[in-house]
């Protein structure tokens, strides 16, 4: 893969731009379309069998950086190998960036109609009238993550990290919080737009759905290993024995696929489409795909960024171009080693994503 540059886009418009081209002749193109809303979610469809796959990114619109490049990268070396009996047995749904407000203000939250950043990836709540209640934990934590920004914030939230598990650091504070929009990871009081429009793009794809097997394309499992030891892995908030684990370690057998038991989230895309397709009795099989990044502390530079991000916008109203610039090159780094990596990464996974039709196929 000699430039991997034309997969990549520097704003919202141009990645619907390039994803355009990409998906030109290819499939069903369409756009999710809201009333008094800038960014819809353009999505293409190819084929139209009943088992569905689907493959997005950009619910935080960090991610949509690497996840649109990767979505055209398919389009492009993967989309045309798809038989004609593919097309019979399977639909393949591709939505490169979900928040596109994210995505277009280098921000990982989306700005809702209050004018409030929320957390899109914990916005899925099955019931906004009875809200998760905030670990007793998660104050501390936060009142340094979204203080001003210094010379030696940086060092003093290394060390705070430093002295709590990551179990514990992920149960206090990345689970989430409904309390305070000023605060990391804010899941909103209510479905913002982007909740609505994705849901539906779901409920319109698994009209005829026999199954929906679902993949998010995401970055942050850092370091990488220069040696591409480490190319990516899967996770599935499931243990070993669960469906959705043996499909996925059936599927894709070089990569590590992790069964994310022990923390799970509030308000996740997964468990919504889960209670929802569950209940309709289709089988649904839902993972994330994780790139690792350049950093060695990526979760303390994470949690640095974000906090600096949420100061800002709580002081002055708006981010800076220098928190919002380093913030995206913690989640998408512009080093092009890096990039070409990232995608070699997806090509495995794509790849194995279309052996495995075609095996279904064979089997029919």
């Amino acid at each position: 893969m000699k430039s991997v540059q034309k997969y990549y886009s520097d704003n919202w418009q141009q990645a619907c731009m390039k994803f355009m081209d990409f998906s030109r002749g290819l499939g069903d193109v369409k756009w999710c379309v809201a009333k008094n809303h800038d960014y819809d979610i353009p999505y293409v469809k190819i084929g139209n069998g009943t088992n569905k796959i689907v493959l997005y990114s950009g619910l935080n619109g960090l991610d949509a950086f690497y996840g649109c490049a990767a979505q055209n990268m398919f389009l492009e070396k993967f989309a045309s190998q798809l038989s004609p009996q593919m097309h019979e047995q399977y639909t393949v749904v591709l939505m490169p960036v979900v928040n596109g407000w994210g995505m277009n203000n280098k921000m990982y939250d989306v700005l809702n109609t209050d004018n409030k950043l929320v957390d899109l990836s914990r916005n899925f709540l099955p019931n906004f009238n009875d809200l998760p209640q905030l670990n007793r934990h998660y104050k501390q934590m936060n009142d340094l993550f979204v203080s001003r920004p210094t010379k030696t914030k940086l060092g003093k939230v290394a060390d705070a990290v430093s002295n709590v598990s990551q179990m514990n650091m992920q149960n206090s504070v990345d689970m989430g919080q409904y309390e305070n929009p000023d605060w990391l990871f804010y899941g909103g009081n209510e479905p913002t737009v982007e909740n609505k429009m994705l849901r539906h793009i779901y409920k319109t794809v698994a009209q005829d759905a026999t199954s929906i097997k679902s993949i998010g394309l995401c970055t942050g499992n850092g370091p990488y290993d220069v040696f591409l030891r480490d190319i990516g892995q899967l996770r599935v908030a499931h243990n070993v024995a669960h469906p959705a684990t043996i499909y996925y370690k059936n599927m894709c057998d070089w990569s590590d696929v992790k069964c994310n038991t022990n923390f799970e989230k509030n308000g996740t895309l997964s468990k919504a489409l889960e209670s929802e397709f569950g209940a309709r009795n289709i089988p649904v099989y839902l993972a994330d795909f994780l790139v690792p990044v350049c950093v060695q502390n990526f979760d303390v530079y994470k949690y640095k960024y974000l906090g600096d991000a949420k100061y800002e916008f709580k002081k002055y109203g708006e981010v800076s171009n220098d928190i919002k610039n380093k913030s995206l090159n913690l989640f998408c780094p512009a080093d092009e080693a890096w990039r070409k990596y990232a995608l070699d990464a997806a090509y495995k996974l794509f790849r194995d994503i279309v052996s495995n039709m075609a095996r279904g196929e064979k089997q029919k």
